[in-house]
């Protein structure tokens, strides 16, 4: 269950997921799967009790898989990732060094589902971040194959988007985007998230909700950032309505209706769709 595209404009990765979770035959549509997700890696404490932050920025984050390990899994990560220390001249600062130790904490919690539950961890993860041995935004796939002994587990890690023409999918809903993404030859942000889009709406049930995204951003280009999206809507007397959506969820309206009196999410909005909508105007004011 879940659809994750990413990919590469302005030479910037981009992250996009939709947002439906569930077991077996119910689901929910606000599952959160696109994540910013702090990494704060400090020196040795010195003589003093003094120790200085070698490394703290901000990676892209996704998910697929099934729903409820993946988030304890998910925030294992998140808690574990704000602590760690690194030895100078010996431990290798870089990305896919961050992502052996991720490998190693899915490993861990995995074999408890296994014993737990007996379940395999049918979960994978896309990892997005700037890695100062390379100097550069990088992403890695993270995912988890059977070992040789019973509840045992082996990291799979490959790096992914380093051709800026790639386009990386994840989840059950992945052949479904290379047909169209591939079929039409799409490339920008805008084709891309149009078909996530086409996808979630459709009706097959373990793709859904509304999309979410995130991007490293040209004003901060090594620290990922979740944006909320504009998508619209026209109802049965072609009248149009804006909607804006963070996290799965629709704001501004219904119970978030604006009121001044109420606390108010402050987010960055994303409009991939204005083709769309400037052509809905065209028409209008053509009388069409």
């Amino acid at each position: 269950m879940t659809l994750c595209l990413a990919w590469t404009q302005n030479g910037r990765i981009n992250i996009a997921s939709d947002s439906r979770g569930g077991h077996a035959d119910e689901y929910i549509d606000t599952l959160i799967k696109v994540m910013d997700l702090p990494v704060k890696i400090e020196t040795p404490v010195d003589q003093d009790g003094k120790s200085e932050f070698a490394y703290e920025q901000t990676l892209g984050f996704c998910f697929s898989g099934r729903t409820f390990s993946s988030v304890i899994i998910r925030d294992h990560f998140a808690e574990m990732l704000k602590h760690l220390q690194f030895l100078p001249g010996v431990t290798e600062l870089s990305l896919e060094n961050i992502v052996k130790f991720i490998a190693k904490l899915f490993t861990r919690v995995s074999r408890e589902f296994k014993e737990g539950y007996d379940w395999d961890p049918e979960t994978e993860f896309l990892i997005a971040g700037y890695c100062p041995l390379l100097k550069e935004v990088a992403a890695y796939n993270l995912k988890l194959y059977t070992g040789d002994a019973p509840g045992e587990f082996e990291p799979s890690i490959d790096r992914v988007l380093a051709d800026p023409e790639e386009i990386f999918y994840m989840g059950s809903g992945q052949d479904r985007a290379i047909e169209k993404i591939e079929e039409e030859d799409l490339n920008t942000s805008s084709e891309i998230l149009r078909v996530l889009r086409d996808i979630c709406r459709d009706d097959i049930p373990d793709v859904g909700g509304y999309m979410q995204f995130g991007l490293f951003d040209k004003e901060d280009p090594k620290n990922f950032v979740i944006r909320g999206v504009i998508e619209y809507e026209i109802d049965e007397n072609d009248e149009f309505e804006y909607v804006y959506i963070y996290r799965g969820l629709e704001m501004h309206r219904g119970d978030f209706e604006v009121n001044e009196q109420d606390l108010q999410v402050r987010m960055r909005y994303f409009s991939p769709f204005h083709k769309e909508i400037k052509d809905y105007f065209d028409r209008k004011a053509s009388g069409d």
